[in-house]
């Protein structure tokens, strides 16, 4: 298909085809994103759909278009739902932590002292890779943990002995520990 010779050109036919977004939008959540940000998406679609459609393909634009962008959002829930971002999704963030249980809160647990901008940032980098180390159960209970649960209460909600939840619990921290030092 022609390129475009202008943003303003890209932009009317897009104008046409935005609906199609839009009832994407309607149809599937995906987190974080707004109705600008699907828009966006929608944008760098059409613009990737309009230099490599084909008539050939045997499809209208339009549906080819539709396809690409329901794909791409597929793709989006995938990372979304993607195990190793389970943190990102379910952890306090450190700087809460460090609100909620003090600095010392991480030099206890890890047995040592974070006290410089790097070691921190050290920390910050493993904590968000941990699911990628850490077995299911030893992921569930730091998960709950992180939440601000004790790990009385984790057993509670995992309905296991509390000396099964605190051994998880520190085998999590001393993977933690093994990635950082």
């Amino acid at each position: 298909m022609p390129l475009f010779n202008s943003d303003e050109e890209l932009e009317a036919l897009f104008q046409k085809y935005q609906p199609v977004v839009l009832s994407l939008q309607a149809q599937y959540y995906v987190r974080d994103m707004l109705e600008d940000d699907w828009i966006q998406e929608g944008r760098i679609i059409f613009y990737k759909c309009w230099t490599a459609y084909d008539e050939a393909f045997g499809s209208t634009f339009g549906s080819f278009y539709k396809q690409a962008l329901q794909n791409h959002i597929f793709s989006l829930l995938r990372k979304q739902k993607a195990v190793k971002r389970q943190a990102e999704v379910n952890a306090s963030s450190y700087e809460s932590l460090t609100q909620t249980y003090g600095a010392e809160f991480f030099d206890a647990a890890l047995g040592c002292e974070m006290d410089d901008p790097i070691s921190r940032l050290i920390v910050k980098d493993v904590l968000s890779e941990y699911p990628t180390f850490c077995a299911p159960m030893e992921r569930r209970v730091l998960n709950l943990f992180l939440q601000g649960n004790e790990i009385a209460e984790i057993a509670e909600i995992m309905h296991m002995h509390p000396r099964s939840v605190g051994s998880a619990f520190h085998r999590a921290l001393r993977k933690i520990r093994q990635e950082i030092f």
